[in-house]
C-alpha cells in the first residue's frame, strides 16, 4: 500500500523538477535573446564585400558623412563578427549559444544590420542570407554581384558591370531601374520580377512554381524555364531570341518581341500581343490555335500539348 503511494510522488517529483528544469533554461534563453544594438565604425575602406548572414535582414545606405559602419540590430548571444581588412568588408553571423540555449529559443524583434557606406562603384560582393531581406539601392554599383537567400526576399537597383547571380528558395527576386552585363536567377516557389532592366547580353530564369514577370525589360536574349509558374512579359524586347519553357504554366505577351520567338508548354496556354509580324509555326494537340498568318519576319514557335495559342500583333 506504502509503494502504492510512494511511486506517484516520486514520479511527481521528477516531472516538477524536470519542470522547473525547463523553466530554467527558458528564462535563460530569454535573456540570451535579449536586443541589442552593436556599431561597428572603425572600418578601413574596401571594394569587395562578403557576407554570411543567419535570420538578419540586410540593408544597404549611403554613409552621410562618407565614413562606412555597420550597424546590428541582434541578439546577446547571437552576434555578428564584423571587420574591414585586405580591401573586404567581411560580416558573418556568430551564435555564441550553446546547444542547451537553443532549446524553446524565442525571441521577438526583427534583426537587422544595416551598412553604411560612400555611394559609388565596388568590386565584387558575395551575399548568403537564410530568412533574411537583402535591400540593395542604386546608389551603388558592382562589377560582380552574388546573392543567395533561403525565404528571404531580396530588391536590387544597383547597376552591375559585368555578372549578375540572384538565388532563392521561397523568397522573390525584385530588380528593378538596373543594368547589368549578364543576369541570371533561380528560384523555387519564390516569384522573379524584372521592372525597367536593361542586360547587355542574357538573361536567364529558373523557377519551379514561381512566377516570373518581366516590364521594360531589353536584352539580347531571354531564356525562362518554369515548371507550374506562369510567365509574362510586358513591353520587354529582346534583341536576338526569346525561348520559354513551361509545364502547367500560362505563357502571356502584352507588347513583348524578340526576333525569333520559342514556346513550348504541356498544359499551359500562351496567349497575348507581340509587335512585329512573324512566321508563325503554331501546334497544339487538343487546344485551341489562333495566330495570324504572314510570310514575313521571324520565326515564332509554339508548341503546347493541351494548351491554347492565341497570339496577335499589336497595332
Amino acid at each position: 500500500m506504502k509503494a502504492l503511494i510512494i511511486v506517484p510522488i516520486i514520479v511527481g517529483s521528477a516531472l516538477f523538477v524536470t519542470g522547473g528544469a525547463v523553466m530554467a533554461v527558458a528564462i535563460a534563453n530569454n535573456n540570451n535573446n535579449l536586443k541589442v544594438v552593436n556599431t561597428y565604425a572603425d572600418l578601413s575602406s574596401f571594394s569587395n564585400i562578403n557576407i554570411d548572414l543567419d535570420t538578419a535582414d540586410l540593408q544597404f545606405e549611403v554613409a552621410a558623412d562618407g565614413k562606412p559602419k555597420v550597424v546590428c540590430t541582434e541578439a546577446k548571444k547571437q552576434l555578428h563578427e564584423v571587420k574591414s581588412e585586405n580591401n573586404t568588408l567581411t560580416i558573418k553571423a556568430h551564435d555564441q549559444r550553446r546547444w542547451y540555449e537553443k532549446v524553446l529559443n524565442f525571441s521577438y524583434f526583427k534583426r537587422n544590420i544595416v551598412i553604411y557606406m560612400p555611394a559609388g562603384t565596388y568590386t565584387d560582393a558575395v551575399i548568403k542570407a537564410s530568412t533574411g531581406d537583402i535591400n540593395i539601392p542604386h546608389d551603388f554599383s558592382f562589377n560582380t554581384l552574388n546573392v543567395k537567400t533561403s525565404t528571404g526576399d531580396s530588391r536590387i537597383k544597383s547597376d552591375v558591370a559585368t555578372s549578375t547571380y540572384v538565388e532563392a528558395s521561397t523568397g522573390n527576386v525584385t530588380l528593378s531601374e538596373m543594368s547589368t552585363k549578364e543576369l541570371n536567377i533561380k528560384t523555387s516557389t519564390g516569384n522573379i520580377y524584372l521592372e525597367k532592366v536593361n542586360v547587355e547580353t542574357s538573361v536567364t530564369v529558373n523557377a519551379s512554381t514561381g512566377k516570373v514577370k518581366t516590364n521594360e525589360l531589353k536584352a539580347k536574349n531571354f531564356s525562362s524555364n518554369t515548371s507550374t509558374g506562369d510567365v509574362r512579359m510586358t513591353n520587354s524586347i529582346m534583341e536576338e531570341n526569346i525561348d520559354i519553357k513551361t509545364s502547367t504554366g500560362d505563357v502571356n505577351f502584352d507588347g513583348a518581341d524578340a526576333a525569333t520567338l520559342h514556346i513550348k508548354t504541356s498544359t499551359g496556354d500562351v496567349k497575348g500581343t507581340l509587335l512585329t509580324s512573324k512566321i508563325f509555326q503554331a501546334k497544339s494537340s487538343t487546344g485551341k490555335i489562333n495566330v495570324p498568318t504572314s510570310t514575313t519576319g521571324g520565326l515564332c514557335e509554339v508548341e503546347t500539348s493541351t494548351g491554347d495559342i492565341v497570339l496577335s500583333i499589336k497595332a
